[in-house]
């Protein structure tokens, strides 16, 4: 009983460190879209730093990535 107690908890933190590595991993991809874009503002690219808020916007749905861009 204890053994299959050990076993199920060790599948669960494993469960959660994945997830949460993976979570982890979305929202600094994110970061760096948004950072892209920032760049290419201050390059003088504002259609493509347009571009890449948009498409930065639709496929993460957080709200860090939706403050950032609007500014």
């Amino acid at each position: 009983m204890r053994r299959g107690f050990l076993a199920f908890f060790t599948f669960i933190l494993i469960g959660v460190g994945v997830y949460g590595a993976y979570y982890f991993h979305r929202l600094q991809r994110a970061e760096t879209l948004v950072d892209q874009a920032i760049v290419e503002i201050q390059d003088g690219k504002y259609e493509e730093a347009r571009k890449t808020l948009a498409n930065t916007i639709a496929e993460y749905d957080y709200r860090v990535v939706a403050a950032p861009s609007c500014t």
